[in-house]
């Protein structure tokens, strides 16, 4: 038996690798991976919608005829001072026995202001009945499915949602008795069942309501008055109603909106 006598190496002086763990693959399933991509694009979505309601829901105070307005001469002024003109649309509907603006039967009442304010208009025209205003007055024709904040209101309740979402948007208003009774045209801006008395205190009343509301401003008296009336009856008469009217109004100095002597609807600003 023979044995090797030459010394053996120390082991630290043989070269060593440094230990490395086998390393796991991470892989995602084809279900999980897009469940992934779906949360993430449904994230973005959600963010952009409130980018959208933010910006149709704050008006822009740096565009033309934006916030309060007020005259100076026969200037009207937005919030910047800035000349402006008014540009609206009618909305009929209160005057009318159905008690409300009309449409709402078909569509969303926001969604069609939003859709007025799109197109560059900055005012809406209400016009509405003294009629408008008696507990009796129903509204017909609104689909509560489609509005439903408006359900169970009536008169001037019903036509504040229209006012303060208008308002919240940046549109102005204008306030129009367009007739006595809903049930059509009176010749003038009173009448047996609806006297002058009571003309004056609706305006009353909607002066001392809107009071704090900037965005209301204006009011047309009356609507299509008939012209023989006025002539027959003299200019007396309309005189006598321009000062009940100022009176009704003394509320809202500066912001009223009459019209002409011959019962046309221009706009003059006083």
């Amino acid at each position: 038996m023979s044995f090797n006598n030459q010394p053996t190496e120390p082991l630290t002086n043989q070269p060593t690798e440094p230990f490395t763990p086998p390393r796991k693959r991470l892989t995602l399933s084809p279900r999980l991976l897009l469940i992934g991509i779906a949360l993430v694009a449904l994230i973005m979505g959600l963010i952009g919608a409130l980018i959208v309601f933010e910006t149709q829901s704050t008006p822009n105070t740096n565009t033309l005829g934006s916030g309060p307005w007020h005259t100076q001469g026969a200037q009207i002024l937005d919030s910047g001072n800035r000349p402006i003109r008014i540009t609206g649309v009618n909305w009929f509907g209160f005057e009318t026995n159905t008690f409300v603006a009309h449409g709402l039967q078909d569509r969303n009442y926001q969604d069609m202001l939003k859709q007025i304010k799109s197109l560059g208009y900055n005012t809406i025209r209400l016009p509405y009945s003294s009629q408008l205003f008696d507990p009796d007055s129903k509204p017909t024709g609104i689909d509560y499915k489609k509005n439903p904040d408006l359900q169970g209101l009536q008169g001037l309740a019903l036509m504040d949602k229209i006012v303060d979402y208008a308002s919240q948007i940046g549109l102005h208003i204008i306030l129009d008795h367009h007739r006595s009774s809903a049930s059509g045209q009176s010749a003038l801006w009173y009448t047996a069942a609806y006297p002058e008395s009571r003309w004056i205190s609706d305006w009353q009343m909607l002066a001392k309501h809107y009071q704090n509301n900037p965005m209301v401003v204006g009011r047309h008296s009356i609507g299509q008055p008939q012209l023989a009336h006025l002539r027959r009856r003299g200019r007396l008469l309309w005189s006598r109603r321009e000062r009940s009217a100022k009176f009704a109004l003394m509320l809202l100095v500066g912001r009223e909106l009459r019209g002409s002597q011959d019962g046309s609807c221009k706009t003059e600003c006083c």
